[in-house]
């Protein structure tokens, strides 16, 4: 129905069609009706007959008309004055559930970690500290300390300070055991269908590969992150050069080795230090030798319990 047809004097005119059909057995002479007219001393109608009129005129005009009282409808003009006010509320509703998606669909599950990680930070009875809250952190007594209770707080925060729903049973439900997985959870809420959500998932499970399994890929994807957070430069490449095409300084790439060190346990030089997957081939071959020289210490101590259960 145009938005031209709501205007009153054709309102009342339609409304006035629809009660002189022969459904309306007690509107048949509504031709007389007034816009002030009571419809109860002209027509000598009831609230039934009026509730059912209303009826007629929300399947007329597609509206859903939000009455509460038809003892308070009485004429025309009650009619349309509900008509209004229902279509008012219809249209106020309709902006605060566009403004709501087009909010919700600026999250990102970069976003829901960190306002996960604000509320765990101000929650006085956690206690935690910026540096207990990391990539693969455990959400159980081990590590973040969570019980349900605390879970559920979390979710509720969530909620607030992104301004979505979350089925919070769903989430509880679910055997989630770190913190990027519990967000991961609520993004895949949120978007069941987005197509980033491969990518995101992605994400989280190579945050909790161990090092035995990690790619030459992993390392790079994880350095290429670290680099947009830390000093907000995208698309890094493989062959970027931490000086000429990152134009940072000598102190940047001196904190930025340390990272590395302390991430992957392995001990750099500058000197190795080409470019971007040069420095990946570095730290996959050093934890690749690590994890030979383990196997080799771990074969030659039981080669050792061997021979002395022999001896005994």
């Amino acid at each position: 129905m145009s938005i031209h047809n709501f205007s009153k004097e054709n309102f009342i005119d339609t409304a006035k069609d629809i009660l002189q059909t022969g459904q309306f057995l007690g509107f048949r002479k509504a031709a007389v009706l007034e816009a002030d007219s009571s419809f109860r001393e002209v027509l000598d109608t009831t609230s039934l007959d009026v509730a059912e009129s209303i009826v007629a005129i929300e399947e007329r005009y597609h509206v859903n008309m939000d009455w509460a009282d038809t003892n308070k409808v009485d004429s025309l003009n009650d009619v349309y004055n509900v008509f209004t006010e229902s279509l008012s509320k219809m249209r106020l509703s309709f902006k605060q559930k566009r403004a709501k998606k087009i909010a919700q669909s600026t999250i990102t599950y970069e976003k829901i970690k960190k306002a996960a990680k604000d509320s765990l930070l101000n929650d006085q009875e956690l206690k935690l500290n910026e540096q207990d809250i990391f990539p693969g952190v455990k959400i159980s007594r081990r590590g973040l300390g969570l019980d349900d209770t605390a879970k559920l707080q979390l979710i509720m925060d969530l909620e607030k300070a992104l301004n979505i729903e979350i089925d919070a049973d769903k989430i509880l439900n679910e055997k989630l055991s770190t913190l990027d997985e519990f967000c991961y959870a609520i993004y895949q809420q949120i978007f069941p269908n987005n197509v980033q959500k491969t990518e995101v998932k992605q994400q989280v499970s190579q945050q909790n590969k161990s090092d035995s399994d990690i790619t030459k890929d992993d390392i790079y994807k994880t350095i290429e992150k670290y680099i947009y957070e830390k000093y907000t430069i995208p698309y890094v490449k493989p062959t970027s050069n931490w000086y000429k095409d990152l134009n940072l300084t000598n102190f940047d790439f001196d904190v930025f080795r340390e990272w590395v060190e302390k991430k992957y346990n392995v001990r750099l030089s500058s000197f190795y230090f080409t470019n971007i997957w040069d420095m990946c081939n570095v730290i996959y071959f050093d934890i690749q030798a690590q994890r030979a020289k383990k196997a080799l210490k771990e074969r030659m101590q039981t080669m050792i319990n061997k021979i002395k259960s022999k001896i005994k």
